[in-house]
């Protein structure tokens, strides 16, 4: 029940300014790396032409699906707790917090538009399998 409250008042803007920061850094660079990793795998596999036949493909699609999932709900939490600590305070920090998340939001939407690629490769190499 904690996790859940924190969660609800971290996207509602009540967490201090630091955590966002730091939470932007700590979760979007490993999601970032983690989306070129799976798409760089799926080139190789691709490469290959084995990528209809891999149960590794598969893998890496549905991981790419959980992480797309990820990703989103991330954006969507950051963002609008973002917002909320804006209204909610005052001073320099919310402006920076800002202008971070306005730099941000294109970044991890990039990311979520390389996962929903990679799963629509997999998608795709699935169903020219199947035919």
């Amino acid at each position: 029940m904690y996790l859940i409250n924190t969660v609800k008042d971290f996207s509602k803007g009540k967490s201090a300014g630091i955590t966002y920061l730091v939470l932007g850094f700590v979760i979007s660079i490993p999601l970032g790396l983690a989306s070129l990793r799976i798409d760089r795998r799926l080139d190789i596999l691709a490469g290959y032409d084995v990528l209809e036949y891999s149960h590794r493909a598969l893998v890496y699609g549905l991981a790419s699906g959980i992480l797309l999932l990820i990703t989103l709900v991330f954006l969507a939490a950051i963002s609008s707790g973002i917002l909320g600590y804006f209204k909610k305070n005052s001073g320099l920090g919310r402006w920076v917090l800002l202008v971070l998340a306005i730099v941000h939001a294109p970044i991890t939407s990039f990311t979520a538009l390389v996962y929903g690629t990679s799963i629509l490769r997999v998608g795709g190499a699935i169903i020219r399998h199947i035919h």
